[in-house]
């Protein structure tokens, strides 16, 4: 809990200095300037917040509030702020998706555990079809790029693998009626 707290004071005193340097900045533009980071840090609060709902809930809960997010972006900036909150989710998600999968190819026990609390393999198998040049692009960037840059040890990837893991691992469909 201390954790949180530490985090929460950190937040409080990030946004208050930016709020003080807006305030008692001396010309205009440099108010302005704090201003925007101010913005752009309460911005960035929110999409990291939205991140972490998402991992926390999963991604079948959370299409009622994306129902809601994108409703709220196209009233305010018209459709293309519709297919900005879409593109972005889909980023966030596939991020989250992506790293959970590629730890469990590495025998993570926790990455296992996350799947087992929110998947059914054909819920699992959706979201993979969804996601899968995610998967492709968090490969290359966690294992080529190392390799070509630090002559790391490539470690070959073999999608199929996880399907046959996660078959093991999850169930066909809920148990639940």
């Amino acid at each position: 809990m201390s954790d949180m707290r530490s985090f929460g004071l950190i937040l409080a005193a990030i946004f208050g200095l930016l709020a003080l340097g807006a305030f008692f900045s001396p010309t205009y533009t440099e108010q302005m300037g704090y201003a925007e980071w101010f913005l752009f840090a309460g911005g960035m609060l929110f999409i990291a917040s939205t991140v972490v709902v998402v991992a926390a809930i999963g991604f079948h809960t959370f299409a009622l509030y994306l129902a809601v997010l994108i409703a709220l972006a196209v009233s305010a900036s018209g459709v293309y702020g519709g297919i900005l909150v879409i593109v972005l989710t889909y980023l966030s998600w596939g991020f989250v998706f992506a790293i959970q999968v590629l730890l469990v190819y590495h025998h993570a026990a926790t990455a296992v555990d996350w799947f087992r609390a929110r998947y059914t393999y054909r819920a699992f198998y959706a979201e993979y079809r969804l996601f899968y040049p995610m998967l492709w692009l968090f490969y290359f960037l966690l294992d080529v790029v190392p390799h070509v840059l630090f002559r790391d040890r490539l470690i070959p990837f073999h999608p199929g693998e996880i399907l046959q893991q996660m078959k093991k691992i999850l169930p066909l469909q809920n148990s639940r009626k």
